[in-house]
């Protein structure tokens, strides 16, 4: 589940930030997948991405933020933004998968439920 939150914002907020084809969520539905996926990641014991923005548009829009820190009119720019944001949680769970295909200790620290 962590991984597909992780996955679908980065699409989104990439998608949103360059062509804006493809994309998933809206303003409203937005800031209830950040918490969806904060809630996730502390439940693996893993740090949540600090997000400046929690909207496509608006106050505290990816739009306001993107101006105010000089990326309009650049695409890199702004993917470089949700690597910079979502990159850490990608590789931690990348990890976390590693981990659990050599060992049967769950990400929690609980040991796996045998399939005997």
């Amino acid at each position: 589940m962590a991984i597909a939150l992780t996955q679908l914002l980065h699409h989104d907020f990439v998608s949103h930030g360059t062509d804006g084809q493809g994309q998933h969520l809206d303003d409203e539905s937005m800031p209830l997948v950040i918490k969806a996926h904060r809630a996730v990641l502390e439940r693996l014991a893993l740090e949540p991405p600090a997000w400046p923005f929690r909207t496509f548009d608006g106050p505290r829009g990816f739009g306001g933020y993107w101006r105010a820190n000089y990326m309009s009119g650049s695409w890199k720019a702004w993917r470089d933004c949700i690597e910079q944001i979502l990159g850490p949680t990608r590789e931690a769970l990348e990890d976390l998968q590693e981990l659990g295909s050599t060992s049967s200790v769950s990400p929690g620290g609980r040991r796996a439920a045998s399939r005997t």
